[in-house]
């Protein structure tokens, strides 16, 4: 403790408020073990939140660099993210040869069939009322590069936060993945706690990353007050079946 004249009476006040409120002091206690568990879990989420945001950005850029694309497939699959870091644009497409299209789109594996041949892509592309802009298709290219990385940083955390539960609370993994519908990557999805400013009761809340992005107006169910303020966020399981 620092050398001020003030310590005494910082540990006396620090003393009385842990017995006056030993019980709910030794409830807020937490074990290492799920410390790291929360922490992991808070990081997967960020990893989640930048994905999304970075998802934006990949198709804002592209509706500049080549608009139609959108319209032809997903262009945020993983075969389309390999071919347009490959070719960020309506320009850079028009210009390929289709052997070189072809070649680019059967690199990665596709578990849905391309609704377009190369020699229908480059048409478009030709026709395209894109902006010719080298900048952007350097800045599309880097945006992809940035995804693949925090998604493979995602998928790692995934299962190093799965290894890691699994070897500190084995049983109830097992209890909770046991339900029918319910995996290991479902047991670590977002839960967000929160507490209602009318009752002073907090309450959890289940919502996918993409719900939560919506930002959709929250109540408490036993009050019915939308007043109410986000506490912190773990994880925990969602279950898409009603009970």
């Amino acid at each position: 403790m620092r050398k001020t004249k003030t310590d005494k009476k910082d540990a006396r006040t620090i003393a009385q408020f842990i017995l006056a409120h030993k019980d709910s002091v030794t409830q807020l206690a937490i074990s290492q073990d799920l410390q790291d568990i929360r922490d992991m879990a808070r990081e997967r989420e960020s990893l989640c939140h930048q994905i999304s945001a970075v998802k934006v950005e990949i198709q804002r850029v592209l509706q500049t660099t080549f608009p139609e694309l959108a319209a032809m497939t997903n262009p945020l699959t993983k075969v389309m993210l390999h071919f347009i870091r490959r070719f960020p644009s309506a320009r850079l497409v028009s210009t390929a040869k289709p052997s070189a299209i072809e070649k680019t789109l059967k690199e990665k594996p596709c578990s849905c069939r391309l609704m377009f041949t190369p020699k229908e892509l480059i048409e478009v592309a030709r026709t395209s009322i894109a902006t010719v802009s080298p900048a952007k298709e350097l800045i599309l290219s880097g945006k992809i590069e940035t995804l693949l990385h925090l998604q493979k940083r995602r998928n790692e955390l995934t299962k190093a936060l799965t290894k890691y539960c699994e070897s500190t609370i084995v049983d109830d993994l097992r209890v909770v993945t046991s339900i029918d519908g319910i995996n290991n990557e479902e047991v670590f999805m977002p839960v967000y706690e929160y507490v209602c400013k009318d009752c002073n009761k907090e309450f959890i809340v289940f919502l996918s990353i993409e719900e939560f992005e919506a930002k959709p107006k929250i109540k408490y169910s036993h009050c019915k007050s939308d007043s109410v303020q986000r506490k912190i966020t773990g994880f925990f399981t969602k279950t898409s079946k009603k009970s």
